[in-house]
């Protein structure tokens, strides 16, 4: 199954079409349907590809506390019957089933998702990778175990059948590290510890944050670059080619994340290998 969205009529490209099928089959929707207009652009994405492995055993003692929310800056709100949900017309943080997520303790534009669990709980790398950032970042935050925020960065790099051109790239990011037993080169396998969970940075309690950047086929590149080494405040410079890692499972809808804040926004994949998703609660 694969989504395209398609973009016309430069500069502002207003004219958007969404399609979703098997095979080739909404890429040529997409095109015969764009014909007449001026200077598209056509972003194709699989709606699956299971690479990931749980970043913590399943057995640990764990809860989930926020999630990637689809309302995002710059649009910031969404009308969840869209999705076929029941809500407000005006939600200012929706989940990956496209459910008004508004109240309950959510953040708003959480770009990953949070795990509460033990200090001291072994971190896995969710696949095969190369570490590409590992660090203790000047958060400047109080009231956790330290204000240096210790967290890793790992690339993942997915190819084509033989003799294709085609490839994803993605970078999983695991924060708030009680230690971390991995450096900037390392090559990693899927399910290798890469350190034990903490409180350490801008956090309120002991838990593991964990984001992907999709850096290939987003919104307006064929390719993004990622850079970690901004002031504490930047981060990074990848918030706009964040996805959910559970893809985009609502009722009826479109991917929001995927075509409302262009040139920013990417299509979310679901990444979890069958049986490792860790549990969202009612996320």
């Amino acid at each position: 199954m694969n989504r395209v969205v398609s973009r016309c009529n430069p500069p502002s490209y207003n004219w958007v079409g969404q399609y979703q099928g098997s095979g080739n089959a909404p890429l040529t929707a997409a095109y015969n349907a764009a014909d007449g207009q001026s200077e598209c652009t056509f972003t194709v994405s699989p709606v699956s590809i299971p690479i990931f492995d749980s970043p913590f055993s399943l057995s640990t003692t764990y809860s989930h506390a926020t999630g990637f929310d689809s309302a995002k800056a710059p649009y910031n709100t969404l009308n969840v019957a869209d999705f076929g949900q029941t809500g407000s017309t005006a939600a200012t943080i929706v989940d990956w089933m496209g459910r008004d997520k508004s109240s309950g303790g959510f953040m708003n534009g959480h770009d990953g998702h949070d795990w509460f669990m033990d200090r001291g709980t072994p971190i896995r790398a969710v696949a095969d990778g190369i570490v590409v950032m590992a660090r203790d970042w000047p958060s400047g935050a109080t009231g956790s175990d330290s204000p240096d925020q210790k967290e890793v960065a790992i690339e993942h790099t997915v190819r084509g059948t033989a003799g294709s051109t085609y490839v994803e790239k993605f970078v999983t990011y695991y924060a708030h590290f009680q230690s971390y037993s991995v450096e900037v080169g390392d090559v990693v396998s899927k399910g290798q510890q890469i350190g034990l969970s903490g409180n350490t940075g801008s956090s309120s309690g002991p838990h593991l944050h964990f984001s992907v950047t999709r850096k290939t086929n987003t919104a307006n590149a064929l390719s993004e670059t990622v850079s970690w080494f901004l002031p504490p405040t930047g981060h990074s410079n990848s918030a706009d080619n964040t996805i959910e890692p559970y893809g985009w499972g609502a009722p009826s809808g479109f991917d929001p994340w995927s075509w409302r804040g262009y040139p920013d926004g990417v299509l979310s994949i679901a990444l979890w290998n069958s049986g490792q998703a860790p549990s969202t609660g009612t996320w």
